[in-house]
This record gives C-alpha cells, sequence and structure tokens, in this order.
C-alpha cells in the first residue's frame, strides 16, 4: 500500500523543489538512497514527506527510482517519472533531474507573467463593475426621487427606463445565463478538444494560450531528446503529458509519422504546425542531426513571444479599459447630473 494516498496531497511545485534538492545532494556525490533519505527529513508537508519515505525504502529495497514514482499517478509529474526512467537507462540522472527543475522554473516563470500581464485589467475590470453598480443601485433611484415630480432629461430618461427593464427581467436573464453556462459546460465536456480548438482562435487568451503551449510543448520535448529518449518515445511522451487536446492530438499523429519513417518537417506540417519558424529550426536540424538543439531553441523562441506579447499587452490593453471604464462612468454621471444643471436653470 502506498502510504502518502491517505495523507493531504502536495502540489507539484513542492515536488519539484524537493527534486532540486535531490538534484543537488546527488551532485554533491551522495548515494541515491541517502540523498532520498536527506530530502526526507528536511521535508516538513507530510504528504511530500511519506513520498520520499516511500521512495527511500523502494530504492532501498532494490527497486528504481523510476517504478518507485510510478506508483504516484499525478498527471503534471508524467514527464518526470518518464525522464527519470530513461535516465537510469543512460547514466545520466542528475543531468535529467537538473533539466527537469529548469523546465519547471521556466514554466512557472511564463505563468506568472501571464497573471502579471492579466491580474491588473481583472482588477480594473472588476472595480469598474463595481462601481457602474453602486451608481444604479444607490445612486440613480434617489434621484429619480428627489425629481419624481419634473421632467427628467432624455438622456437621464433613457437611463432610467433601462435600469427598469433590466429590473424587470433580471430573472429572466439570470436564467438565461445560468442555461447558457451549463449548455457551455455539458459542451465542454462532452466536446473539449473542439472546444479549446475554438478558444484558441479567440483574439487575446487564446493567441497567449498557443503560444504557452508550443513553449511547452518544445521545452518537454527537448527534455526527452536530451535525456536519451528516441524521436517516438519522446514525442508520445510529451503527448501524454499535454492537458491540451488538439496540441495531444497532433503529437499523437506526429508519433506516427515519425514512427514511420518521416522527417521532423514533414511530421510537423502534416498536422498544420507550419510556423516559419519551426519549419526553419527543424529543416535546419535535420541536415547537421541535432533535433534536440532546434527545438531546445524554438522552445527559447516561444518563451521570448510570450514575454513579447504579455509586455504589449500591458501597453495597450490597460489605457483601453482605461478609456473604455471612464467613458461608460463619465455617461453615467453626465446623466445623473443633468437633472441637477435643468433645476439650476430653473430657478435661475
Amino acid at each position: 500500500m502506498n502510504p502518502f494516498r491517505v495523507r493531504r496531497r502536495y502540489s507539484p511545485a513542492q515536488w519539484y523543489i524537493a527534486l532540486a534538492r535531490l538534484e543537488q545532494l546527488l551532485s554533491g556525490g551522495l548515494p541515491l538512497a541517502l540523498a532520498l533519505s536527506v530530502v526526507a527529513q528536511q521535508i516538513r508537508q507530510p504528504a511530500l514527506k511519506a513520498h520520499f519515505q516511500y521512495l527511500h525504502g523502494q530504492v532501498n529495497a532494490g527497486v528504481s527510482l523510476s517504478k518507485a514514482l510510478s506508483v504516484e499517478r499525478n498527471r503534471t509529474l508524467l514527464t518526470a517519472q518518464a525522464g527519470i526512467a530513461v535516465a537510469e537507462q543512460t547514466g545520466q540522472l542528475t543531468r535529467v533531474m537538473r533539466s527537469l527543475v529548469v523546465s519547471w522554473q521556466r514554466q512557472r516563470q511564463i505563468q506568472s507573467l501571464i497573471k502579471d500581464a492579466t491580474r491588473y485589467p481583472l482588477a480594473l475590470l472588476c472595480m469598474g463593475i463595481l462601481i457602474v453598480a453602486i451608481f444604479l443601485i444607490w445612486v440613480l433611484p434617489t434621484i429619480q426621487q428627489l425629481f419624481a415630480d419634473q421632467s427628467l432629461p432624455s438622456l437621464t430618461q433613457y437611463l432610467v427606463d433601462s435600469v427598469a427593464w433590466f429590473t424587470h427581467h433580471a430573472y429572466r436573464l439570470v436564467m438565461f445565463v445560468c442555461i447558457i453556462v451549463v449548455l457551455g459546460m455539458l459542451f465542454y465536456r462532452l466536446q473539449k478538444r473542439r472546444c479549446q480548438a475554438l478558444m484558441q482562435r479567440l483574439p487575446i487568451w487564446g493567441t497567449l494560450q498557443r503560444l504557452r503551449i508550443y513553449q511547452s510543448t518544445f521545452e518537454y520535448l527537448a527534455l526527452g531528446l536530451r535525456s536519451g529518449m528516441s524521436a517516438v518515445s519522446a514525442t508520445r511522451m510529451v503527448a501524454e503529458h499535454s492537458t491540451w487536446l488538439p496540441m495531444q492530438h497532433k503529437l499523437t499523429l506526429i508519433a506516427h509519422a515519425l514512427n514511420d519513417g518521416n522527417s521532423w518537417s514533414h511530421a510537423f506540417a502534416q498536422v498544420a504546425l507550419t510556423d516559419p519558424t519551426i519549419q526553419a529550426y527543424l529543416h535546419t536540424a535535420e541536415h547537421v542531426g541535432r533535433i534536440d538543439e532546434a527545438v531546445a531553441r524554438l522552445s527559447e523562441d516561444f518563451r521570448q513571444r510570450v514575454e513579447s506579447y504579455c509586455e504589449q499587452l500591458g501597453i495597450w490593453l490597460n489605457p483601453l479599459l482605461m478609456v473604455i471604464l471612464t467613458g461608460i462612468i463619465g455617461f453615467m454621471l453626465l446623466a445623473m447630473y443633468l437633472p441637477i444643471f435643468s433645476l439650476t436653470q430653473q430657478l435661475a
């Protein structure tokens, strides 16, 4: 029985931090069993501590590290398990562990870039929605009561009628939105690959997601090739690891094409991965025989594209949201203050 399954789960980030510590100990010359014992003693998280204690016991009993890791069915660790399995056969365990940690750190950096690029616009949008809701729920009814005996300006009357219509049909609108959400979730569950393919065509999020998927795909593909995997095995490993079904399907077709004897560039072209940069690197690598270097360069190229796109997103998206929210709030303020201006003119 696996003892760490009954404890609280640990995160992939905690596992990779422990793996980095294990790699440092192995690079320092410690045997694998002793290094696992030291890491287990230094960990405080209960489930992760039990996990490494289990690995230490299995390695002490003569079981390979990759076989001990195979007990843990964690999708996010499939790449690490496959890489370590090949590394044990080629004698490059320390190098592969270092590459795994570096790859994980790069993925974390890209996720942090995407969060930083979208955090401020989302906060700005939420703040704008809150301000508009306060005006419509509390301020506008008060102005309507104050000027109940007078005719309101056309702009103010239009805003009042719009709010009254939404209030009257609020129940129907909420039901309609809930039905749309439920149907969307059901369709996504039944047609996940098609939905993800459609999501990639969205203007901003789709482009950012596509660049991130390409970067992570080439990152793990380079890791598999450098750890000693064959081209077909590395491609299948990345396909199993991918959570984005359109890319997973394309990688499976690429693995079949490579297994049939096709070249890398031809296999990628068959699944419509015809980005000029991808084809240029693959064509060059096929002539010099360094596919692992080519996919590593592609990973770095797409990482730079993600950084550039996030930077450009912050440059023009934040001012655009500011202009839109300022226009909406300014329109509402004008509609609310027009009755006051009209009353002032009448009194004068």
